[in-house]
């Protein structure tokens, strides 16, 4: 049995001044805006072998979701809140040797709570299929194809959130829908080299993409139909204590609807590739490097309307920690080690050289 329960919190002060001098809040376009938010839940995995000729899964997620927001100084808070719940099964056949089936389903549920007052949207609710075959050609290769319906539910931002008045709340929205195809295999060469092979095919419906509306407002939306395709790469080694691994991926995305404006998707990246080195010693230190290249993202500028190329994304991290009494690990991460300038979303710059440090503690296999 696998158990975790959390608790996150998130506050932010957003402050805009009417002067160079960040002052004054007397004109129409200052304000202070407050976001109070919490979530709390718990997930549980249960695995037993053997029960049914393989591995038996079963899961349960619950999470709350509340979210406080202040628009301007001396408003009363507005407040939201709904509730998640996914149960889930998977079960393992071997048909015969070597020959694995997996037949698995989720059933997920969205119930709103509470929306500031106001009415409450019906209670969202999915059943999730999947059907796969492992195919064990030796202990170094193997092969395996998927299929699956997933689901997922719009967030509480994504129904409610006004952006500060730049957008129009939604709480009609529908949850998005795809059917996935995927095909893969994984090959262990000389037992040093790991490379694993995917080929994907994904077919949505009811994407949700944040839209242009014609008075200079923008809204999350459902669009009819979206494909995304590609194929991902990826390979590992390790000499005697440092690990090397590398992967890329290619996609393509194209919205499907037959008024589209345009085919591109935002925020759907035609190229990734990663590469990572980790290096540890006998006497517990470590140290990593991280290097992540991200080409061909579009976003769109809402002033015109326009469809833009964002700037491609090189950004390199590292981390370096060290061990004490095998179960204690200290550790120091930068992000973004070089502060380079980079967005995801048109207009909206990304975090730049961030510093964390950390303690991990370990009982045995359980991570804390």
């Amino acid at each position: 049995m696998k158990l975790i329960a959390y608790y996150d919190s998130y506050y932010n002060v957003l402050d805009s001044y009417d002067n160079a001098n960040f002052n004054s809040q007397n004109e129409r376009f200052a304000f202070t805006s407050i976001y109070d938010d919490y979530s709390y839940g718990t997930s549980i995995l249960l695995t037993k072998d053997n029960l049914i000729n393989g591995r038996t899964k079963i899961s349960l997620n619950l999470k709350q979701d509340i979210h406080n927001e202040q628009g301007k100084k001396n408003q009363e808070f507005k407040k939201f809140e709904a509730r998640s719940i996914s149960v889930g099964l998977e079960q393992d056949f071997e048909i015969i040797n070597s020959l694995f089936f997996v037949l698995g389903a989720s059933y997920d549920i969205l119930e709103p709570i509470f929306a500031n007052n106001g009415e409450l949207r019906p209670r969202s609710n999915s059943i999730n299929p999947m059907f796969g075959v492992n195919y064990k050609h030796s202990e170094n290769l193997n092969f395996y194809s998927h299929i699956a319906r997933k689901s997922r539910f719009p967030t509480l931002k994504e129904f409610y959130s006004e952006l500060l008045s730049t957008s129009l709340a939604n709480p009609d929205l529908k949850s998005e829908h795809s059917l996935n195809f995927e095909i893969g295999s994984g090959w262990l060469i000389s037992d040093i080299l790991l490379t694993k092979f995917a080929l994907f095919h994904n077919k949505v419906t009811d994407l949700i993409i944040f839209q242009n509306l014609p008075d200079n407002k923008r809204q999350y939306q459902n669009i009819g139909k979206a494909e995304f395709s590609g194929f991902e790469l990826s390979a590992q080694t390790k000499f005697i204590n440092i690990d090397i691994g590398v992967n890329y991926t290619f996609l393509y995305s194209e919205n499907k609807s037959i008024d589209a404006e345009s085919k591109i998707l935002d925020g759907r990246p035609r190229h990734l590739f990663n590469l990572f080195i980790h290096q540890y010693f006998p006497f517990g230190f470590s140290w990593n490097i991280e290097t992540n290249f991200t080409s061909i993202i579009y976003g769109t500028n809402p002033d015109n309307r326009s469809q833009v190329r964002l700037q491609d994304q090189f950004i390199q991290n590292i981390r370096i920690a060290q061990k004490f009494l095998d179960r204690i690990e200290l550790f120091f991460r930068i992000n973004n080690l070089f502060d380079r300038y980079y967005e995801t979303e048109y207009g909206f710059p990304q975090p730049g050289r961030q510093f964390i440090i950390g303690l991990n503690l370990n009982s045995n296999d359980l991570k804390l």
